[in-house]
């Protein structure tokens, strides 16, 4: 199939000023591909949720060091992404090789490293684990519940083997005939739209797609993750029949890179401002720390505070500004497994305070900041939304998270819940929070709210 979008056109002309510079010089081309391979192992697995920063990534991937107190199975997952990325790239290499269903499997192979178990909520709301086999086609259903009740069907399990052979046949009668980067973008689609995989189906679509690019002479295509909700609701558009969102999504990620390599093609810098802010933060967190600090109730008691003033409360403020679309709201505070109600507007609070600073921070685990925004208007289903941020200290460390709840009550199922992460920040106690990450989370948690006011609480993944 042909598409008719707007970026292709600019893409072919980025890609035929890049080919008229080539080759590039050896230094040009290591400095674009340690600034490419970078970019795209650390969104790809940021979109996941991995907690590594722009430079902890870079640290790990180009001089095997890791900073501060980090998480163990984020740093294994960055690395075997890593290695699946120098696959992928052996493979577009190798000019006559045919992708195989055996390739698709050895790269969820490697970027899952080892047989784990995961929790996983069936259809009716029922909590539970699994066990994911790296490199296993499902063996049960992997569809997804959606905010409003009805069910997002992928592939069945017995199915999976034969969807996957279709698509590889797909794709190598498509090569001749459609554009590159469509194909890669469709190809992309075509395999989220089986999701043969327990985990690890988004990061190898991207792969895959990639795969296709380098095969025919383009650079990484880079789905930043900070985009994430943008990329998400061109996939939501696909689904309901515009694939042209998906593609020209793609085609417009890719722009980026094309221009990027004509800069290094050129012998200009490459680095980005961004670049150097996170470089600073990153040495900042290394070389002014200072001694280790220790858990203690001193601590912990104005890390608390910390987390009030600087990210609760301009949460809180934010929010307010939607009271007009719900019917109530209402605030709690959760020490450990204590509750205490708050006043929505933040002002009567003083005696939840009180007994806050009388709580036995020594041994406090974790505290939560819980806003539930009660029955979406104008919607007949019951939806509801909350906000939870949890602050959790540990013996060196405390971690931070914010994130969405969207829970409906009214499909005759039960209770259903869906969750998306808006921040998540883990820390020693030395570093102090980052103003502009808080702003960056709370900003990403008011673009998910207002989606789901905008679309009525029917909202597809």
């Amino acid at each position: 199939m042909i598409y008719g979008t707007d970026y292709i056109a600019k893409v072919d002309s980025l890609k035929e000023a890049l080919d008229r510079l080539l080759p590039m010089t050896k230094k040009d081309q290591n400095r674009l591909e340690r600034k490419i391979s970078l970019e795209f192992n650390y969104n790809s697995n940021h979109i996941e949720g991995n907690t590594l920063t722009y430079g902890q990534t870079e640290l790990l991937l180009f001089f095997d060091q890791g900073s501060g107190d980090l998480n163990a199975s984020d740093l294994e997952e960055m690395k075997a992404h890593n290695v699946a990325l120098k696959l992928v790239t052996k493979y577009a290499q190798e000019k006559d090789r045919k992708l195989t269903s055996v390739d698709i499997r050895e790269l969820n192979q490697i970027i899952l490293v080892r047989p784990y178990w995961k929790e996983a909520v069936t259809l009716h709301g029922d909590a539970g684990s699994k066990e994911i086999i790296p490199g296993q086609y499902k063996t049960t259903p992997n569809s997804v519940r959606l905010r409003n009740g009805e069910v997002h069907e992928y592939t069945a399990p017995e199915e999976t083997p034969a969807a996957m052979s279709d698509l590889l046949d797909w794709y190598h009668k498509s090569m001749d005939i459609m554009h590159p980067v469509q194909l890669a973008a469709e190809l992309h689609y075509r395999f989220v739209c089986i999701h043969p995989f327990d985990d690890g189906n988004g990061r190898v679509a991207r792969l895959l797609m990639n795969y296709v690019l380098l095969k025919f002479g383009y650079p990484l295509a880079i789905i930043k993750s900070q985009d994430k909700e943008g990329y998400l609701q061109a996939l939501r558009k696909a689904d309901v029949g515009n694939m042209n969102s998906i593609v020209e999504y793609i085609e417009k990620s890719l722009l980026w890179s094309l221009e990027l390599s004509i800069k290094c093609a050129k012998g200009e810098s490459i680095e980005e401002e961004s670049d150097i802010d996170k470089e600073i933060t990153l040495l900042k967190r290394e070389k002014l720390a200072g001694p280790q600090i220790l858990k203690s109730s001193k601590v912990s008691l104005k890390l608390y505070h910390e987390v009030e003033d600087v990210l609760w409360k301009p949460v809180v403020l934010e929010v307010n500004k939607l009271a007009e679309f719900f019917h109530d709201m209402k605030g709690e505070i959760l020490v450990d497994d204590r509750a205490k109600e708050q006043d929505q507007n933040e002002r009567k609070n003083d005696e939840i305070k009180e007994s806050i600073k009388d709580a036995d921070f020594e041994n406090l685990n974790r505290i939560t900041w819980k806003y539930t925004l009660r029955a979406l208007k104008p919607t007949l289903d019951k939806v509801d939304l909350v906000i939870k941020s949890q602050l959790q200290v540990f013996d060196r460390q405390y971690k931070i998270d914010l994130y969405v709840e969207v829970v409906n009550v009214s499909d005759g199922f039960g209770q259903h819940r869906e969750s998306i992460s808006c921040l998540k920040i883990e820390n020693p106690y030395s570093v102090k929070l980052d103003q502009e990450e808080i702003k960056t989370g709370k900003n990403e948690m008011m673009k998910f709210i207002l989606m789901i006011i905008k679309n009525d609480g029917q909202i597809k993944r």
